[in-house]
This record gives structure tokens, C-alpha cells and sequence, in this order.
């Protein structure tokens, strides 16, 4: 007998599997699909030769800024004659300019001097827009996530990471894309005082850890490729946009990445439609580590009947829901949720009433 390993016996039609535990001194005991998850060496036997093989539990790390950040776009693939199918692509010649010095511009954003990376698809949004973008959004983060632990999902390319990891503690910023994701790492890059309070993940948060399609244009209405959603030209998720694969994690796989989240005081959710699916897959966090949430609806991509749903669970889970004003009590029947910055309500959530 092998002892202190989680060993598994694989062959086609059974898998059977025992663990001694010495330090108890008991034997736990897995079988079928537990054995193989809890195994760290499997007893295969093709044709009869048997063999120890080591199982390598640590999955696949995730790429990181210093790998993805891009700071020379190609524009050529680009189709001029539709605008939802724009996708730049970072330039073979990029890696070689990692380390220059490259040019970068400064704006005030709601009391924090923010940089932002020159000659990226987004600088315009930073030069133009991002000043004004969005003002209760930021005034429901100077109320609630200040000096916090924040789990922002769906980063896009760091409006809101940036901000929220110059006024909190940390910032865990998820970002499954490519395009966006290369660009978010470059503005990251350019603030060296954040360093070591933004953590930028490139996956998707999920139900379940799976690779599945995601469009890939870098603008904020990219999303994961779902059956049921509502791909159209009018929302911008036109089916000739090209698809990529990513990565997705629950949020139990990403604690086990980054025990730090389990900290998070702070949720902010903008996920184009797929609140529908996290609200309920978060649900024993939220009720475990009691952070406040921001969550942003998406009726333009989702039925009627579905965004009730996830305001119902909303309801379910915290126990106040407010307005992006966080003074007015969220009305939870509304006959449709079609309003606020983006087309769609965003909803407070905390465990005390708001003063």
C-alpha cells in the first residue's frame, strides 16, 4: 500500500480509489468522480501494464500583466465598413518595446490623479469621456469601497480598477478578453504606485471552471458567447465578430488563486448580461463573507423574465437594495429595469441600511 497519497485506479468502465490518511490515522475513503479529483497518483492499466502516474493538481496559471500588457496595436484587420467588428490586434513588434519608456497622459478622476497609456484603442475614452463617465458609480465607491478589499468583475480596460485600487486596500480586477485585457495590464503599467494593490485576472468568473467562447473586439460589451443571449447588431454582438476561447473560474477557484478575495468587502459586477448567471453562483459568498455589491443589469441582453429573476435573487441574498443614489430603496417590481448610465439599472446592495 502507498502511504500518504490519494491514490486512484482508472480503467474503462470503473474508478475506485482510497486515501489513507496517516496523520489521523483513519483511512478516508473516495470513489468514482471524487476519486479522481481528490488523487495526486493514478493506477492506470492500458492493456494489462500497470503504472503510478503523478497527477499535476495545480491548474494552469493565468496569464499575467508583465506577459500581456501591448504597447504597439496592429489596426489593419479592422473592417471600416462595421464598427462592431473593429478589433485591433496587439503587434508582433510589442514584446520589443517592453522596456522603453512610453508615453502616457494624466487626468483627475473624482480625486485621484490617474494614468492612462498613450496609443491604445481606448485612449480616447480616457482623453474624452472618463472624466464625466458614470458619476454615481464613483460615489458609490468613495462610499463603499474605500480602504476596502475589491473584487471588481468585468474590468474592461481599468476605468474602474484603476480608480478603486488608488481608494482601496486591493483590487482583484477579472478581465477575460485579450484585447481588453492587454490593454487594462498597459494602463496599469503606466501607474507604478499601484503595484502591489491591483491584481489583474485574466478569466471570467462562472459557475462552474470550464473554457468556453468569448467575443473578443476589447470594447465593453464584449461577453461570453451563451446560448440564449441576445447576439445582435444593435447591441454590438454581431456574429461575425471573432470569438476566442477563455477561461472561466468559480468564485470558490479564484479564492483558491487568490486567498485575498476572501477578504472582499467590495463586489462590483458589470458583466453584460451574465449577472444572470454569477448572482446565483455567488450567492454563499455573499452570504459567507457579507461584502456590499454593485450590480450592474443588462435588460437589453436578457428577457424580462430573467432580469426579474436576478433582482428576486438580489433580494434573496441582501437584505437592503438601493438606487445608485444609495438613498432610494431599489423598487424590486418595476415593470422593466431599462434605465441608469448604460441602458440598464444598477442596484446597491448591503447588509446595513444606508444613513
Amino acid at each position: 500500500m502507498i502511504r500518504g497519497l490519494n491514490v486512484a485506479f482508472a480503467a474503462a468502465t470503473v474508478v475506485q480509489a482510497v486515501h489513507v490518511a496517516e496523520e489521523e490515522g483513519l483511512p478516508q475513503f473516495h470513489s468514482g468522480a471524487h476519486a479522481l479529483a481528490a488523487a495526486t497518483h493514478r493506477i492506470v492499466e492500458p492493456h494489462g501494464a500497470s503504472s503510478l502516474l503523478q497527477v499535476d493538481q495545480q491548474p494552469a496559471a493565468l496569464p499575467t500583466c508583465d506577459e500581456k500588457a501591448c504597447w504597439k496595436w496592429d489596426w489593419s484587420y479592422a473592417d471600416p465598413n462595421d464598427q462592431y467588428t473593429w478589433q485591433p490586434r496587439c503587434s508582433p513588434e510589442s514584446p520589443s518595446l517592453m522596456e522603453q519608456e512610453h508615453e502616457t497622459r494624466t487626468l483627475q478622476k473624482e480625486g485621484y490623479a490617474i494614468n492612462y497609456a498613450w496609443q491604445q484603442p481606448s485612449c480616447g475614452f480616457y482623453r474624452d469621456d472618463y472624466t464625466t463617465w458614470e458619476p454615481e458609480t464613483f460615489n458609490v465607491f468613495h462610499k463603499l469601497a474605500t480602504d476596502k478589499v475589491v473584487l471588481d468583475i468585468g474590468a474592461w480596460v481599468g476605468p474602474t480598477a484603476l480608480w478603486l485600487a488608488n481608494a482601496g486596500k486591493k483590487v482583484f480586477a477579472l478581465e477575460p478578453t485579450q484585447t481588453a485585457f492587454a490593454e487594462m495590464c498597459s494602463n496599469y503599467k503606466v501607474n507604478p504606485h499601484l503595484k502591489d494593490k491591483l491584481v489583474a485576472v485574466n478569466a471570467a468568473l462562472d459557475s462552474h471552471d470550464r473554457v468556453t467562447e468569448m467575443t473578443n473586439r476589447g470594447n465593453s460589451a464584449d461577453a461570453l458567447v451563451e446560448e440564449g443571449h441576445n447576439m445582435n447588431a444593435s447591441s454590438g454582438l454581431t456574429i461575425a465578430t471573432e470569438k476566442i476561447n477563455v477561461q472561466t473560474l468559480t468564485i470558490e477557484s479564484l479564492e483558491q488563486r487568490y486567498p485575498e478575495i476572501s477578504e472582499a468587502a467590495f463586489v462590483k459586477m458589470d458583466t453584460e448580461g451574465y449577472e444572470r448567471v454569477l448572482v446565483p453562483a455567488m450567492e454563499n459568498f455573499f452570504k459567507a463573507k457579507k461584502p456590499n455589491a454593485y450590480i450592474s443589469l443588462h435588460p437589453q441582453y436578457n428577457s424580462k423574465e430573467v432580469v426579474q429573476g436576478t433582482v428576486d435573487k438580489l433580494k434573496e441574498i441582501f437584505p437592503y437594495l438601493y438606487e445608485a443614489d444609495m438613498k432610494t430603496p431599489f423598487r424590486t417590481d418595476r415593470e422593466n429595469y431599462r434605465y441608469g448610465d448604460h441602458s440598464g439599472a444598477d442596484v446597491v446592495c448591503t447588509w446595513e441600511p444606508m444613513l
